[in-house]
This record gives structure tokens, sequence and C-alpha cells, in this order.
């Protein structure tokens, strides 16, 4: 009786291993877009950048996110234009959303889940007009390690009531000039 104790014991520990050993060693193939790479904003504008997470069809178990790091996805930028001005310059970038969303996701294969990555919103009020791009956005699941989503470009224009402001005063200025010569 005792010998069959102990081969039961060690059939099911074996069993257990076994069960173990292929989550171990299950192949994930995942990947972290951008869906959203290209904005056009106002200098005052609060935007969200939307990511996508896909465990491919080829994987061979669930994508599991247990706790992300604390900065999960890492945006890093480059301001391009006449100012040196870097994006964290100018803009505040909140991660909490990717904190808060993915802890707890599992996905199948074949599965994939949109989320907001981070919101971007002006620093002190406004952003200099000009073109912004945050060149690396990538995410990190632990143990799966990183997936880089692409690049993120912003493009920051006047707001539009003062472009019309504009237009108006062009306006009035090119009619006062016709009225000028026509008295003339």
């Amino acid at each position: 009786m005792e010998n069959e104790m102990k081969l039961l014991s060690y059939g099911l520990l074996s069993c257990l291993l076994h069960l173990i050993s292929s989550n171990v060693y299950a192949e994930i193939n995942w990947s972290f877009s951008i869906e959203t790479p290209n904005f056009v904003v106002s200098p005052t504008d609060s935007f969200s950048v939307i990511g996508k997470i896909t465990n491919f069809s080829s994987s061979s178990s669930a994508l599991s996110i247990y706790e992300p790091c604390p900065l999960c996805v890492f945006p890093v930028g480059m301001f391009i234009g006449a100012s040196d001005s870097k994006p964290f310059d100018v803009f505040l970038i909140d991660q909490s959303p990717t904190s808060t969303t993915l802890p707890g996701l599992s996905l199948n294969p074949g599965e994939s889940f949109s989320f907001t990555a981070y919101t971007i919103s002006p620093l002190n009020g406004a952003v200099p007009t000009g073109s912004y791009d945050f060149i690396v956005n990538d995410l990190f699941i632990q143990p799966y390690g990183f997936s880089s989503g692409g690049p993120v470009h912003i493009a920051v224009v006047p707001e539009p009531s003062a472009s019309v402001l504009m237009f108006a005063g062009l306006g009035i200025l090119g009619i006062a000039l016709h009225l000028r010569k026509a008295y003339a």
C-alpha cells in the first residue's frame, strides 16, 4: 500500500510538473501598436493616445498581464521645429490609464485589446505651434519583455479662432486698401 501511495504521489507530481512546465515554456507571440499615430491639435487641446495589444494566433497560451511596471508605456520624443523644446517640456504625459487598465487582462491566442496608453495635455496652458514626435513608444509586460508601438506624431496648429481673426483682419486691410485706391 505504501509503494502504491508513493507511485500515485510520483504520478501526480509528474503530471503537475508537466502542466507547469508546459505553461513555463509556452511561446507567447504578442505585439503592441499605436492605433492613432498622427494627431493635429490646437495649442490647448488634450488628447489620448490609443494602444493595442495583440496576442497572435500563433501563441501557444494566453498573454496574462498581472502587474505592469509603474511606467508601462515609455514615450520618448523630440521637437522638430524652430525651438529646442522637447515634448516633455511642453506636454504633460499621464500614464495612469495604462497602469489601471492592464493588470488582470488576459488575452487568448488571436485576441486583441485596445486601451488608452496615455493622455497628453498642454503643460503650461498652451503648447507652441510646431511638430512634435514621440519616437519611441514601448510597452513592457512581465515576463514577456518589450514591444515597440512605433512613433506618435503631433502637429500643433494655431487655434481656429485665432486663424479666423487673422483672416478677418487681413480681409479688412484688403478692403481698406481697395477703398483707398478707389478714392485716390
